[in-house]
């Protein structure tokens, strides 16, 4: 009997296994066999999260991702950062700074980091204090800042204030002064005000309504021919006399020297009238016709200082 022997042949086939990684294929070299069964071997990437790192100044990052099958394997791209302003810092504001890395790698997210601008403080500039005059307007010491605008009233810009809270306005130191009226013998004046610094006089308590002297003086009402105006009144502060000279008929004059402190005059009658206060300088005292209390009234020319029988003559004297 014939026996057939049939021989198996191995044969020993290599297949190269493609691992995907995002859209960056890796491949991996076929494996080689050193006897005749051959193993075939196959890794697909499984990577882990990415990492980015930046530079301590911010200018560099870094993305980095390795293979959770295999650390060796490791995919990384450093790039260089662009930098702008995204808020300006301000006098009391932070601002923002923002870096921004931009990767090729389609695996790898373009990354941003902002920063803090810190604010910038005040730029101060002094202004110093000026006092006020009645003219022109002062001001306290005061700060202020070219790049806000903003006033402070201190050095270190902490207090801030208003605009024109600073200003003094020009102001008179006024002095009041009441109406007096005018006697026969002295000025008298209107009210009115007077500044203490620059002298000058207003007629209202605001001092901005100026005047001059001259308008301030109601002037005495006379000692001429309107002397014995019924309508006046006689200062008190004065003792009148009245000087009564007459011959009366005799080798000498007799001078009657009557005072008074008031006395009524009557324009249109001429009647001169006053109580007798006291007597002085009589040649005969006992010869007067008047005592002290005693009213005398008699018609009296004012403009001709003339009266019956003789001439008269009537003067003040200070008490």
């Amino acid at each position: 009997m014939k026996k057939k022997l049939v021989l198996m042949t191995s044969f020993l086939m290599t297949f190269s296994l493609i691992a995907s990684c995002g859209n960056n294929p890796t491949t991996e070299p076929p494996a080689t066999t050193t006897s005749e069964t051959t193993t075939v071997s196959q890794h697909t990437h499984q990577w882990g999260l990415i990492s980015y790192t930046w530079a301590e100044d911010n200018t560099k990052c870094t993305a980095k991702r390795v293979c959770t099958e295999d650390s060796t394997h490791v995919e990384e791209e450093t790039v260089n950062t662009t930098y702008e302003v995204v808020t300006e810092a301000k006098c009391e504001e932070d601002g923002k700074g923002r870096y921004t890395a931009d990767f090729t790698s389609e695996a790898f997210v373009d990354q941003t980091k902002d920063i803090i601008l810190e604010a910038i403080g005040h730029d101060l500039t002094a202004h110093d204090a000026h006092g006020e005059t009645c003219t022109e307007a002062g001001n306290s010491a005061y700060w202020s800042c070219e790049r806000c605008g903003k006033f402070f009233s201190d050095a270190e810009g902490k207090n801030e204030i208003e605009n024109g809270s600073w200003i003094i306005p020009a102001h008179h130191t006024l002095t009041h002064h009441e109406r007096k009226e005018a006697t026969r013998l002295e000025d008298g004046n209107i009210e009115y005000w007077s500044c203490d610094v620059c002298e000058k006089y207003f007629s209202d308590e605001e001092g901005k309504n100026e005047i001059n002297a001259e308008s301030i003086i109601i002037p005495a009402l006379g000692t001429d021919k309107t002397y014995f105006n019924g309508t006046y009144w006689l200062d008190s502060s004065f003792e009148y006399v009245l000087n009564f000279i007459t011959n009366n008929f005799s080798d000498y004059d007799i001078n009657y020297e009557y005072y008074f402190s008031s006395f009524d005059y009557d324009d249109e009658t001429k009647e001169l009238s006053f109580i007798i206060t006291r007597l002085e300088n009589m040649v005969e005292e006992s010869s007067s016709p008047y005592k002290v209390g005693d009213k005398i009234s008699f018609t009296y020319d004012a403009e001709n200082e003339a009266l019956m029988f003789g001439t008269v003559k009537l003067s003040k004297r200070q008490n």
